[in-house]
């Protein structure tokens, strides 16, 4: 009792540290993935503000490349201011002598022209006519007139829609007063060498602890004009969804898309989360709750041993009080001289031996049990005649049979052997004999019998008892193992029997079995192996 008691405490103690430490294991991996996920979020986001720093640099290059070639066609016209508001202006022949040096169309039509702001005319390089010279005029004055600043050096048109774009500078005079625009007409193709091709090999457009990252394969980029042309084609296809896009109003609303490749992100000062943390939590904490089942299952484990070991000594206490209670009253009976006849010392001297054979096979049982659980000897299998081991279990249990009131009838053919230990098999027997007399009801029949089916031999015992539910057919076999019908009644019961008899028979190469007898009542069934005798 002492022990069952400590055991509700203990196992609650144990429960509550099972359930803290579920819990402190459950808010740690709850804590790791939600900072993994601040982290993923954190770098997801550097990565898109990297991506958009570099499509800035990209298009700051870019209008670099474009000032340069502006000075270079240009000289010291654009960008400065004229001594008087009526000074000459000179031709557009000498950009277009520049142009064609540094800018190449595969049609070769890249042309130099001068807008004049005071007359409201443009005329071309070489002094060459074109039908679309006032329209390009107007197209020059309007874009003068909203965008350009006078601080530029130069700027970029990008038109579309099959038309071409236009590279010009402003040249001032006293007061800011525009005199001219100079530039050239330009396709497509020279724009994108010219330009965004030189400021993309320069690269540099991510700055790294191990210094500038150039495109090669750790940028992609791409130009894209206001219309949706396509000036600069993606050298190859991102693999990343890390990307961003800008324009600077100097190049003509250009926009440039960058996006990140794999070997970019992890160039850069921080690198993408390790998930190996978050999943080495999370399995922490699946083998944290697998532990705290399994202690839990221990718990119950040992919870039900207590009780079945509380059971067993109840019910062996009361199987071994029952015999010794009658040899020790009819032992004094017969020291103090109270039996008045020979047949009441007889009685008495058959009670005492009955009762000790009943011993007999309660300790035999016991012993049996405790082999099993060492993993005693091996038996001494040999062939073996049913018929002599089933009529020495029955004389060996004859006296008990009376007192019981027990009728056996016996049925075994004369020339039937198994390969088995006789010692066992006739133990084996003895506990169906004992299970029939202890749960059947009075002036019964019990029924042994036996026979050869192909190689192997099934010996039964019939009883007229309450039989075994189907439910229960299986674990009436484990050891302290008693039906719920009998836990609480006053029949006595270790719960070894049967656990020794499929112990027994399985040390044998045979099985054990119960089922329905024919006539109601429980049937146990032996099957072992045939004996083939030498002739």
């Amino acid at each position: 009792m002492q022990a069952s008691a400590r055991l509700p405490s203990r196992a609650t103690l144990l429960g509550v540290l099972l359930a803290i430490t579920l819990g402190l294991g459950g808010l740690v991996a709850v804590e790791a993935v939600r900072v993994a996920r601040s982290h993923q979020l954190s770098v997801e986001r550097f990565l898109d503000e990297s991506a958009q720093a570099a499509a800035r640099e990209f298009l700051s290059r870019s209008r670099d490349e474009m000032d340069a070639i502006a000075a270079d066609l240009m000289g010291g016209l654009t960008g400065q201011r004229a001594p008087s508001p009526f000074e000459l202006l000179p031709p557009p022949d000498f950009i277009q002598r520049a142009a064609e040096r540094a800018l190449v169309c595969a049609d070769g039509s890249v042309r130099a022209f001068r807008y004049d702001f005071r007359s409201d005319s443009l005329v071309f390089a070489a002094g060459a006519h074109r039908e679309d010279a006032p329209a390009l005029g107007r197209v020059v004055s309007a874009d003068f007139q909203s965008r350009y600043r006078p601080a530029w050096h130069a700027t970029l048109l990008v038109r579309g829609g099959g038309a071409r774009a236009l590279l010009y500078g402003v040249r001032y005079s006293e007061f800011r007063a525009p005199l001219a625009a100079f530039g050239v007409e330009l396709c497509d193709e020279a724009l994108a060498r010219a330009i965004f091709a030189r400021a993309l090999d320069r690269g540099g457009l991510l700055a790294t602890d191990a210094g500038a990252l150039p495109q090669d394969s750790l940028l992609v980029v791409s130009v894209d004009g206001p219309a949706g042309a396509k000036l600069l084609a993606a050298r190859a296809e991102p693999l990343e969804t890390h990307r961003a896009s800008a324009t600077i109003e100097r190049l003509g609303g250009v926009t440039a898309t960058v996006a990140l490749r794999p070997a970019a992100t992890l160039r850069l000062a921080i690198s993408p989360p390790s998930q190996s943390r978050v999943a080495a939590l999370v399995a922490l904490f699946a083998l944290t709750g697998l532990l705290a089942l399994v202690a839990l299952l221990q718990l119950r484990r040992e919870a039900a041993l207590v009780r079945l070991r509380t059971d067993f000594t109840s019910s062996v206490s009361h199987e071994l009080r029952t015999p010794l209670a009658q040899i020790l009253l009819f032992g004094e009976t017969l020291r103090l001289g109270r039996a008045r006849s020979d047949a009441d010392k007889q009685l008495a001297v058959d009670t005492i031996v009955e009762e000790g054979r009943r011993l007999m096979h309660l300790v035999d049982n016991l012993l049996q049990f405790d082999r099993a659980a060492r993993a005693g000897a091996p038996l001494a299998v040999a062939p073996v005649r049913v018929e002599e081991v089933v009529q020495s279990a029955c004389a060996t249990f004859a006296p008990l049979l009376e007192a019981s009131e027990l009728t056996v009838h016996v049925d075994v053919p004369h020339e039937l052997f198994v390969s088995a230990d006789a010692a066992a098999l006739r133990h084996v027997l003895l506990n169906f004999l004992d299970n029939a007399a202890k749960y059947g009801p009075a002036r019964q029949v019990v029924k042994v019998a036996a026979a050869r089916i192909g190689d192997t031999v099934r010996i039964t015992v019939d009883d007229q008892g309450p039989g075994v539910p189907p439910r229960d057919r299986e674990s009436v076999w484990a050891p302290f193992a008693r039906l719920d019908r009998d836990r609480h009644s006053t029949r006595a019961g270790s719960g070894i029997g049967l656990s020794v008899v499929r112990d027994l028979i399985m040390r044998q190469h045979g099985r054990a079995s119960v089922e329905d007898a024919p006539g109601g009542g429980a049937r146990f069934v032996v099957t072992l192996p045939l004996a083939h005798l030498p002739s």
